[in-house]
């Protein structure tokens, strides 16, 4: 039997990836939409040629829809969440989850009642410089870490753009694309234990209403994490975007994409050498990870088979240190 699934708002930057992903995978078929907005549900459901539902409560009761992902707005998501673990269908929401951390929580509670499936969708864990990255940590090539980099940043001028100015969320730049590498940094290193930042609004770039630029230092138990999100970059989307960790036996760098690697260790180990190791994939293409994403997810809901996705557990630790943050660099901001 394939599975299908429903697509609960489809007005998200991220829902065509989603959906052509959906398209391209076999044993998965996409039922059909709903949205609040008649015309932007009209023109997908036009697009992928599907069933147009009347309601949210019409999609989710449908028995031909399996499983639901979410791709609206933070605040239309996190009511479609709660919605869709009441009628116990599993869920891929989209990153952040929800507008700020008090409605997430409220998502996160209604899914433990309920026991469904819901995996928060932050699909740069599918990178494959991200993948070998794991590997090389689970197996503790780098020794104790100590110290650890990280950069990224927003293209220029996408924080003028409604995803980034949303007035029913807790911020921009910082809640909507930093989420992300902090539930990389967290996945590498495990929970945050402090963190303190600088969150600057800039003058001379174009107005909107949240942050432009900041820099933050955490601490993951006894590594020291520092690192800046800049909102006005020149180069594509998170062509930038790096990670580092040093550590006693070996350095890791690596760039999300294009996917790059490079190993530095002190003694070999397996198929990588004494000294530098380098790795790229300059053809791989960023919608890719949309693909294995929708792939992972779907073997955890038909085989369950283990998925290595955001957990809503995850993605709330995500949130709570973004919202300390706010709260600790507002001095800060001018």
């Amino acid at each position: 039997m394939s599975l299908g699934v429903g697509f609960l708002a489809v007005s998200h930057p991220h829902c065509s990836g989603r959906a052509n992903a959906v398209l391209a995978l076999e044993g998965v078929h996409l039922a059909g939409a709903f949205d609040p907005d008649e015309s932007v549900c009209q023109q997908f459901t036009d697009t992928y040629g599907v069933e147009k539902y009347s309601s949210a409560a019409d999609l989710l009761s449908d028995e031909n829809v399996q499983c639901v992902i979410i791709e609206g707005t933070n605040i239309q998501n996190a009511e479609l969440a709660i919605a869709c673990a009441m009628a116990g269908k599993p869920m891929l929401l989209e990153k952040p989850g929800a507008n700020n951390l008090e409605n997430l929580m409220k998502v996160m509670r209604t899914v433990e009642t309920s026991g469904v499936t819901a995996q928060v969708g932050y699909h740069l864990r599918y990178s494959p410089s991200i993948e070998r990255a794991r590997e090389i940590l689970l197996r503790g090539l780098l020794g104790k870490i100590t110290t650890a980099r990280f950069h990224a940043a927003v293209m220029a001028p996408w924080l003028t753009d409604f995803w980034f100015c949303d007035p029913n969320d807790r911020g921009g730049l910082v809640f909507n694309d930093f989420c992300h590498m902090l539930d990389l940094l967290c996945w590498f290193l495990g929970n945050a234990t402090s963190a303190q930042g600088v969150i600057k609004k800039l003058g001379g770039v174009p107005e909107h209403p949240f942050e432009d630029s900041a820099a933050f230092v955490f601490e993951f138990g006894d590594v020291v994490c520092a690192g800046d999100v800049c909102g006005w970059e020149a180069n594509d989307w998170i062509e930038t975007w790096d990670i580092q960790l040093y550590g006693t036996e070996g350095t890791l760098q690596l760039g999300i994409h294009p996917p790059w690697l490079k190993l530095f260790l002190k003694t070999p180990f397996g198929p990588y050498a004494k000294g530098w190791n380098e790795w790229s994939d300059l053809s791989f293409d960023g919608e890719m990870n949309y693909q294995r994403e929708i792939d992972d997810f779907a073997a955890s809901l038909l085989f369950e088979k283990p998925s290595i996705g955001s957990k809503i557990s995850e993605a709330v630790n995500v949130l709570s240190w973004i919202d300390r943050l706010y709260d600790s660099a507002g001095s800060s901001q001018g």
